[in-house]
């Protein structure tokens, strides 16, 4: 059932068995993981049912370090978040990036990718995706539409399904309408957690309706599903007057903040004209919207002592003209064709390195609830520069000893951050990372299960969680939230 906490009166409690702050993609996953169980479920949504101006506003924050767009752009605060602008960009992690690489810090998962793999094909169905298959040969459809030929290359290609895209909210509205034991409460905000005398369990959610109108919610166990920003802001709100607690004993609430670097690194002028690269754009297939994107072997980004790099290929009539300085690589030594063959714009996005001193910290502003509002120090270092200024070139050679084409590289290759003027620059607004998951608290502050380490009944679902990014985030946080379900229904039984 839906309820309006602006209708609750002063002081009222809440009670429930477990208590999910956040309607987004996570919280909606995980409230459907639940139901059925036995569970009273409360979920406690900023926002209403449509973006209104006083809820959005509180997604407002600051802006420090190097350049980033303002927060309340890359987030909506309504029921089924911001799934309500999602491209719909869906690719499962790949099993070699859950694994530690020895030559970036901080870098692994606690589990394999193994362990995730049901729980994946299940939230490939909840984003409303094709068949859970990823092989590029899967999706040829020749002749146009077909992957190059790269056997025995350093060069491979991946696959990105889209979701139409699925919105949660309109989705997922009617069954946890109709859903008897789940209380769906709009404009409540938590403010603040009430703890135990020892610090180890929340007694009590402290909230506000978007008039000001305070009220508590009492469970027995709480999920922070509010997004990697507003995750970290409410720890490090909560733990203000309580040095080392809420997961904050060793400083690790809201550091490694991380989102994906994507800049234009050049434009590709096929030797051939007919070469075909349909593929590499967007198109159907099956009824699947799909896309192919070229990036690096294991043994490259071994090798190269490399971050993930994903290539996007993009048409342009125009862009053989004028674009910097140019790397030819034609050892094939065919003549260019006597039309010119279109060329295409070349994106380059690197999966950033965990960071600790990129981080989310509170501001000195405060939002209309008297909240300090976030600060976000996004930093990319040595490893993104020399991802992006080493991997372009590479990828350069490749296409040219191959007898593909040349790469002309611009001002964007350099990888500096921010990158010259005039370079196309994409955010994802695919914020993680600050409340990262790890089994040792010095390292990460929850552990495995998403329960926040030194806490026994506060969990936390979504891309804060990410140790370390792969791909796009929405298909893993629609997997984990289902782990969390299954650990809480076990639990709780």
């Amino acid at each position: 059932m839906f309820h309006d906490a602006r209708r609750l009166p002063p002081g009222a409690r809440l009670d429930a068995d477990i208590c999910v702050v956040g309607a987004g993609a996570a919280g909606i996953a995980l409230t459907r993981a639940l139901r059925r169980s036995g569970l009273r479920i409360c979920v406690l949504e900023s926002g209403g049912l449509a973006v209104d101006q006083a809820s959005q506003a509180l997604a407002e924050g600051e802006i420090g370090a190097m350049p980033y767009p303002p927060l309340q752009r890359g987030r909506l605060r309504c029921f089924g978040g911001t799934t309500g602008h999602w491209a719909g960009w869906c690719r499962p992690p790949r099993h070699r990036n859950f694994l530690a690489r020895r030559w970036v810090p901080h870098s692994g998962w606690p589990f394999e990718l193994d362990a995730l793999e049901p729980y994946l094909r299940q939230a490939h169905e909840i984003c409303g995706l094709g068949p859970y298959d990823y092989r590029p040969a899967a999706w040829a459809t020749p002749p146009s539409r077909e992957p190059l030929p790269l056997a025995r290359s350093s060069l491979e290609t991946a696959v990105t399904q889209f979701s139409l895209p699925v919105r949660f909210g309109e989705a997922y509205r009617a069954e946890l309408e109709g859903a008897h034991e789940v209380g769906v409460w709009l404009h409540a905000t938590v403010l603040d957690f009430e703890l135990d005398p020892r610090g180890r369990r929340v007694l009590r959610a402290i909230a506000a309706a978007t008039d000001g109108t305070r009220f508590t919610v009492r469970a027995r166990i709480y999920v922070l599903a509010t997004g990697g920003i507003e995750n970290a802001r409410l720890l490090l709100v909560a733990s203000a007057s309580r040095p080392g607690a809420l997961g904050n004993r060793y400083d690790l609430v809201g550091r490694f903040f991380m989102d994906h670097l994507k800049v234009e690194v050049g434009r590709f002028q096929p030797v051939d004209g007919e070469l075909p690269l349909g593929f590499y754009q967007r198109h159907v297939v099956r009824g699947t919207p799909i896309k192919g994107h070229l990036c690096f072997a294991e043994e490259v980004l071994e090798r190269e002592r490399l971050l993930e790099c994903y290539f996007e290929l993009e048409p342009s009539e125009d862009g053989h003209r004028g674009l910097g300085r140019s790397v030819w690589a034609l050892a094939s030594g065919q003549p260019l064709t006597r039309r010119p063959p279109v060329s295409w714009v070349v994106m380059l996005r690197v999966d950033p390195a965990p960071n600790p001193a990129s981080r989310v910290v509170l501001g000195e502003q405060r939002d209309a609830l008297g909240l300090p509002r976030p600060r976000v120090e996004l930093r990319y270092g040595e490893h993104e520069r020399r991802a992006v200024a080493r991997g372009v070139r590479l990828l350069a050679h490749e296409l040219g000893r191959r007898g593909l084409g040349r790469l002309q590289l611009g001002p964007g290759a350099s990888g500096m951050w921010p990158p010259p003027a005039g370079t196309a620059v994409i955010t994802g607004y695919h914020h993680m990372g600050t409340t990262r998951m790890h089994a040792d608290p010095r390292q990460g502050v929850v552990d495995p299960t998403g329960c926040v380490h030194g806490m026994r009944n506060l969990y936390i679902a979504g891309s804060s969680i990410f140790p370390g990014y792969e791909g796009y985030p929405t298909l893993l946080i629609v997997a984990l939230a289902l782990r969390l379900g299954a650990h809480l229904r076990s639990r709780l039984a």
